[in-house]
C-alpha cells in the first residue's frame, strides 16, 4: 500500500470514533424516570426544588418511616419491578409530583430509615415501623423506590384527612 491509501485509512478509523463520541455526548439525557400510582404521577428528579424531599438516614433517631427492603415480593407492601420497557410510564402533567433524595438536606419533608435486616425494625418509634418493600428495577435503585414509597404515603395522608372531613359534612 501506498502512504495515502494508508493515511486515508488512518484518518477513517479516526473519524469514525470521534464522530460517534460526538453524536453520543450531543443527545439530550434521558428523562428522569416516572411511577405511576393511584394517588398520581411522580418523578424522580434531580433538581433542588421537588415538592417532596427524603432525606434517607438509618441513624435517624425519629424517622417518618422505616422500610426493610425484602427479598420476596410476596410479603412486601409495596413492590416495584420492571425491565426498563416503558421507564417512562407517566406522562408528565402539573399533577406530576417530583421527589428528590437529598442526603444533605437539613430540613427534608421525611426522613426514612432505609435496612436489609430485620432487626433494625424491632422498634417500632413510629406508627409506621417495618414497612416492606420489593425492589427489582433495572429503572429505580432501592433509595428510589424508599423515596417514592415516603412521597406516595406523604401524599396519601394529606388526601385522606380532608376526604374524610367531606364525607362527614355529606353525611350530615
Amino acid at each position: 500500500m501506498n502512504r495515502i491509501t494508508i493515511a486515508g485509512l488512518l484518518a477513517a478509523v479516526l473519524a469514525v470514533p470521534a464522530g460517534a463520541a460526538g453524536f453520543y455526548l450531543s443527545k439530550s439525557p434521558p428523562p428522569l424516570p416516572c411511577f405511576a400510582a393511584a394517588s398520581g404521577a411522580y418523578r424522580m428528579t434531580d433538581s433542588a426544588v421537588a415538592n417532596v424531599t427524603v432525606h434517607i438516614d438509618n441513624s435517624a433517631p425519629s424517622p417518618s418511616l422505616r422500610l426493610q427492603v425484602v427479598d420476596d415480593p410476596a410479603i412486601a407492601d409495596f413492590v416495584v419491578v420492571d425491565d426498563n420497557d416503558g421507564a417512562d410510564a407517566c406522562v408528565a402533567t402539573d399533577a406530576t409530583r417530583t421527589v428528590r433524595i437529598d442526603p444533605a438536606a437539613q430540613v427534608p419533608d421525611m426522613t426514612i430509615a432505609l435496612s436489609h435486616a430485620q432487626s433494625d425494625f424491632k422498634l417500632a418509634d413510629t406508627g409506621n415501623a417495618g414497612i416492606k418493600i420489593y425492589v427489582k428495577s433495572a429503572t429505580f435503585s432501592e433509595q428510589d423506590a424508599a423515596a417514592l414509597y415516603a412521597a406516595i404515603w406523604k401524599n396519601s395522608r394529606r388526601a385522606v384527612p380532608g376526604a374524610r372531613v367531606a364525607a362527614r359534612r355529606a353525611a350530615q
